[in-house]
C-alpha cells in the first residue's frame, strides 16, 4: 500500500464552479500555480494505493471499526453506548 501526498487543484469554469483540473506535488509553492492558473482553487490531497485486494480487505471498514474499539477505554466504550464490533 502507497498513500501519496499531493495538491489538487480545481479550476474555475467562468461561473460558479470549480472542477477537477490536475494534481500536483506538494513541493510546488500555491503561489506558482496561482500565477499560472488564476482563479484556481487547490486542496492537499492524501491517495491511497492498495498493491492487492488482500490489502483492501485489510482496510475494509469493520476492520477499522475494531482498530478504533481497541482504542476507546470501557468508560468510553460506555459513555459513547457502543457495542463491540462484529
Amino acid at each position: 500500500m502507497q498513500t501519496i501526498e499531493c495538491k489538487r487543484v480545481d479550476l474555475w469554469d467562468g461561473g460558479d464552479r470549480h472542477n477537477f483540473g490536475f494534481r500536483i506535488a506538494v513541493d510546488v509553492p500555491d503561489e506558482l500555480i496561482k500565477r499560472k492558473v488564476p482563479h484556481c482553487m487547490i486542496t492537499k490531497e492524501v491517495i491511497t494505493v492498495f498493491n492487492s485486494m488482500e490489502e483492501v480487505a485489510e482496510n475494509s471498514v469493520q476492520n477499522l471499526r475494531k482498530s478504533a474499539w481497541a482504542k476507546l477505554s470501557p468508560q468510553e466504550r460506555k459513555a459513547l453506548n457502543l457495542q463491540e464490533p462484529k
